[in-house]
Order: structure tokens, then C-alpha cells, then sequence
């Protein structure tokens, strides 16, 4: 089942050991689909598919697209709201870096068991996006720094600053709990 289902099983949120576990083994899922050239636009935990080994995958492709070489960029409104970039808010030119904005919101979303202002209508989430993204930041005082460190950079509103996954795989927050799927073997057995 999905990341969310698993959630709802277990009664529980991922704590960071568990997020750490199974974003790892998404940004090597989105190494390979951006180096193809391929935006997901829906990176969420209802899309992350657990298995029951334990290992995660992106699953539902629905929305996804295959940039091609005249085209390095897109700018229609595609995904969740709650876990749209500001460019694809603001129907700015986006590319790959949309789905990493998308993963630091999923961070979020396995640790609190929802998206940031899941409390607003949608239409006022992308307003919010649009005018002030850093409010979906984490505070500091909440988790460890690793984890709001890691959320933060995925949240970097310029995309150009924004790091890439195969960037993200070195943080010390993947780093740390690098053991792949073992953590969240027990959640599943």
C-alpha cells in the first residue's frame, strides 16, 4: 500500500528514521526518472508504494511528463496543490527541480500525517505558495536539524538553488540513517 495507508494502519506517523529510510529510496527512484528527462509532478506519500519488504517506490504516474530536447521546461498547473512548487503556482517555467519541492512537503506530510495547511481550502494553499512559501518551512524547534535542514533545502523557493536529487542522497539526513530499507521492516513484518 501507499505510504498514507501505512500510516493509517499503523495509527502512527514515520519518525525521522523511517522518513529518512524511505526518501532515500525515492531519490534514487527520481535520479533515474530525471536523468530520463522525466518530471513526476505528483511526488506525495499517497504515491509512495511500500511493500512488504519494506521497500518504497513512486507509484502513479498520471500527471508525470518526458521533457524532450526543444522543450527543458514546463509551465502547466499539474499535481496536488499542497504539494505544488511556487513555478508550477504561478505557472512559471519549472523542470525536475518541481518534484524535489514536492518531496520536502512529502517529508512533512510522513511526519505530521499531513501536508503543511492541509487546513485551507486549495485554493488558498496556492495562494499561500504563490505570496509566502516559506510559511511551509518547519520550525526550527520542532525536529532534529538534519530533518528541518533537509525539508528546508527541498523548500528552497529559487529553483536554481534548489539541489537535485542525487544532491539530496548526500545529505546528512539520508547519510545518517543510510541503511536502506531496514528501518521500516519492522512497521511492515
Amino acid at each position: 500500500g501507499s505510504a498514507v495507508d501505512l500510516m493509517y494502519a499503523m495509527n502512527q506517523c514515520f519518525n525521522e528514521e523511517e522518513i529518512a529510510s524511505i526518501i532515500e529510496m525515492i531519490l534514487k527512484g527520481l535520479v533515474s526518472l530525471h536523468n530520463k528527462k522525466l518530471i513526476h509532478r505528483d511526488v506525495k506519500g499517497a504515491n509512495i508504494l511500500i511493500n512488504s519488504e519494506g521497500c518504497a517506490k513512486l507509484g502513479d504516474f498520471g500527471v508525470g511528463v518526458q521533457l524532450d530536447e526543444d522543450e527543458n521546461m514546463r509551465h502547466s498547473l499539474r499535481g496536488s496543490p499542497h504539494w505544488m512548487s511556487p513555478q508550477v503556482v504561478s505557472y512559471l517555467d519549472y523542470d525536475y527541480k518541481t518534484d524535489i519541492w514536492s518531496l520536502g512537503i512529502t517529508c512533512i506530510e510522513l511526519k505530521e500525517g499531513e501536508p503543511p495547511l492541509s487546513n485551507l481550502k486549495a485554493a488558498n494553499v496556492l495562494k499561500t505558495i504563490a505570496e509566502d512559501p516559506k510559511q511551509l518551512w518547519p520550525k526550527d524547534n520542532q525536529y532534529t536539524q538534519e530533518f528541518t535542514d533537509f525539508v528546508r533545502m527541498c523548500l528552497t523557493v529559487n529553483p536554481i538553488e534548489r539541489p537535485t536529487a542525487k544532491e539530496l542522497l548526500q545529505h546528512p539526513f539520508i547519510t545518517r540513517f543510510s541503511q536502506g530499507k531496514q528501518c521500516i521492516e519492522n512497521l511492515v513484518m
